[in-house]
C-alpha cells in the first residue's frame, strides 16, 4: 500500500518491516512520516477516513492474485455440476452476461483540490489569446476582495476558499477540498467571485475525463513508470499544480452550450463592454484525481456509473 501522507510505496502485512499501523483509525505511514501522521492526518477525522477508503482501493495486487484475474479457476461445486450429466441443465455463471454480473458502484474516484493563488485584471484580453503569454502579464492589474468557489455538476451545494482583501494577485493557499466524483461525466466549475457584489469575474470548467488524460499523460512520459503501471504496481500519487485561464461567460449551468450566447451588460443598451470567453485572470491550484481501479481491475469489476443525461439550452 502507500503512506498516508507522502503517498510513499511500503510493505504492509508479514513483511511490514519498518513502517506503522494506527490501531484506531488504521491508516499507514512510513517510517519519516511517523511523527507527523497525527498533524497532518489526525487520528479519527474525515481525513483519515479518506485515507483509509484509498488505501484499501489502491493496494498493490498480489501475484496470486493477477494470476487469478488473468486465469479465473471454476469452483469445485461448478465443476461437479458441469460434469454430472449430459441431460441435466446446468446454471453457469461464467456463460451469463458479464453486465449481469457487475455490481453498481457510488462513484469512480475521488478529487483533491488546493487553491493557492490567483490573478485577476483589469480589462479583458480576447478570447483567442494564448493562455500561457497571458500568465506571464504582469500590467494591467484589478485590486479588489476575492474569494474562489467550486461547484460541480448534478448539485446545489459548492464549497469556497476565504476572502482575501484589497489585492489584484490574491493569495488563497486554501485548505485540501475533497470532492467524490459520481462518473467520468463529471465537470466542475471554478469561479473567482469579487466579494463585494458576490458575481464572478471570471471562471474555469475541469473535467473529470480532461484530469484523468492530464495524469495518464504525464505517467506515460516517464518511461520508468509505463510499464508498472499497467499492472497498477505504481499509480499517479502527485498532486498537478496547474494554471487555468479565468474566462467570462461560462454557461451557469452543465451542458452542451459552453459559453452563453449573449453578451454580458457592462454599460448602456446596446454597448455591452465583455464578451463571452474573454480572459478576465488566471487561477493556480494543485488537483489530483484517485480513480478506483475497483472498477476496471478486480475479481468481481463493478459497473461504471452512468453519466447523467445533458441539457441542452435552444
Amino acid at each position: 500500500t502507500w503512506c498516508a501522507v507522502c503517498s510513499k510505496n511500503i510493505t504492509t502485512g508479514w513483511m511490514q518491516g519498518k513502517n506503522f499501523e494506527c490501531e484506531a483509525c488504521h491508516i499507514f505511514c512510513c517510517r519519516d512520516c511517523q511523527l507527523q501522521v497525527d498533524a497532518r492526518i489526525p487520528c479519527g477525522s474525515e481525513l483519515a477516513t479518506i485515507a483509509v477508503k484509498k488505501a484499501q482501493q489502491y493496494k498493490v495486487p498480489s501475484f496470486g492474485h493477477i494470476m487469478t484475474t488473468l486465469a479465473p479457476q471454476l469452483n469445485n461445486s461448478n465443476a461437479e455440476e458441469k460434469t454430472s450429466g449430459v441431460g441435466n441443465e446446468v446454471n453457469d455463471p461464467i456463460g451469463q452476461s458479464n453486465l449481469n454480473m457487475l455490481q453498481p458502484v457510488d462513484g469512480i474516484g475521488i478529487m483533491n483540490i488546493r487553491v493557492l493563488r490567483a490573478t485577476i485584471f483589469d480589462k479583458t484580453f480576447p478570447s483567442e489569446a494564448d493562455p500561457n503569454e497571458i500568465f506571464e502579464s504582469d500590467s494591467n492589474l484589478r485590486n479588489g476582495d476575492h474569494y474562489v468557489r467550486v461547484s460541480w455538476l448534478g448539485s446545489k451545494e459548492s464549497k469556497r476558499t476565504k476572502t482575501v482583501l484589497q489585492t489584484s494577485k490574491p493569495f488563497f493557499d486554501s485548505e485540501e477540498m475533497v470532492f467524490d466524483v459520481p462518473h467520468y461525466g463529471m465537470e466542475y466549475k471554478l469561479e473567482v467571485v469579487d466579494a463585494n457584489t458576490d458575481k464572478p469575474i471570471g471562471s474555469y470548467l475541469l473535467s473529470a475525463q480532461g484530469l484523468l488524460q492530464w495524469q495518464r499523460d504525464d505517467m506515460l512520459a516517464k518511461k520508468d513508470r509505463l510499464l508498472l503501471s499497467f499492472f497498477h504496481l505504481r499509480r499517479y500519487s502527485e498532486p498537478r499544480r496547474v494554471k487555468l485561464e479565468l474566462r467570462t461567460g461560462v454557461k451557469d449551468g452543465f451542458g452542451l452550450n459552453f459559453y452563453n450566447s449573449s453578451k454580458i451588460a457592462g454599460g448602456p443598451k446596446g454597448k455591452e463592454t465583455l464578451r463571452t470567453g474573454e480572459i478576465s485572470g488566471w487561477l493556480e491550484l494543485d488537483v489530483h484525481l484517485e480513480e478506483d481501479q475497483q472498477l476496471f481491475y478486480s475479481l468481481n469489476p463493478r459497473r461504471c456509473p452512468p453519466r447523467a443525461d445533458e441539457e441542452f439550452d435552444i
